[in-house]
């Protein structure tokens, strides 16, 4: 086992000249015959052309292409920003495959300055496709919001949506279907006479200032 600290910075290619960027205060490396993981100690960072995220601590499993995120992560793909108790994110040839959350699951997306498309649950699957969410699986406790659109242009409202589990398929980061399982009760409300206290799920939240940026790794870079 190997401890790295005073501003440690970790960096490994990727496709198409991409990069996987981790930095946090303290690095466990340990690099075994059968195993190697990276664990990453307070203010953990990541960061990719389309992903970049922030939590408490990570572990980084280079043999399974594995990444944990634990204690309040928050991941921003594309226009989404993803957040709950703890994180898994599983990498195929070196996209994302596959991301797992726990406890207080959310997706936020925001549709239009001030709105917001928004998913909730206790448990998340969510499915891409070339580093594209393409599905959602919400379970228990699924909740949606989200903004209908009539051929793509006007809105036609907004969907308030509660059921036990809920699957979500998406297309080009916009909702093309949804499923709902066990006794939805859903409401769709006209644009302009949606109440002010339904725009938003219980709970809601963004911390998009807390999205890190390339400039803080590349200055722990221009350290080493």
């Amino acid at each position: 086992l190997t401890t790295i600290v005073g501003s440690p910075l970790a960096k490994k290619a990727m496709d198409e000249g991409d990069s996987l960027w981790l930095i946090a205060d303290t690095f466990n490396y340990l690099n075994t015959d059968t195993a190697r993981e990276l664990i990453a100690f307070r203010n953990a960072k990541i960061l990719t052309q389309d992903m970049s995220g922030v939590c408490d601590s990570l572990s980084y499993n280079v043999t399974d292409s594995v990444i944990k995120m634990l204690v309040e992560p928050v991941l921003w793909t594309e226009s989404n920003e993803i957040s709950g108790g703890e994180m898994s994110i599983y990498l195929r040839n070196n996209q994302i495959s596959k991301l797992d959350i726990y406890q207080n699951s959310w997706i936020v997306q925001e549709e239009a300055p001030g709105h917001f498309n928004q998913i909730k649950g206790d448990t998340m699957n969510n499915y891409f496709t070339n580093n594209e969410l393409s599905r959602v699986l919400v379970y228990p406790n699924a909740k949606s919001l989200y903004y209908a659109r009539e051929n793509d242009t006007a809105y036609t409202g907004v969907n308030d949506i509660v059921c036990e589990k809920m699957l979500i398929v998406l297309d080009s980061q916009t909702v093309s279907k949804i499923k709902f399982y066990k006794k939805p009760k859903a409401v769709l409300y006209p644009v302009n006479k949606i109440p002010e206290e339904k725009l938003k799920l219980e709970g809601f939240k963004t911390r998009k200032e807390l999205k890190p940026k390339l400039t803080a790794f590349l200055i722990r870079e221009r350290k080493i």
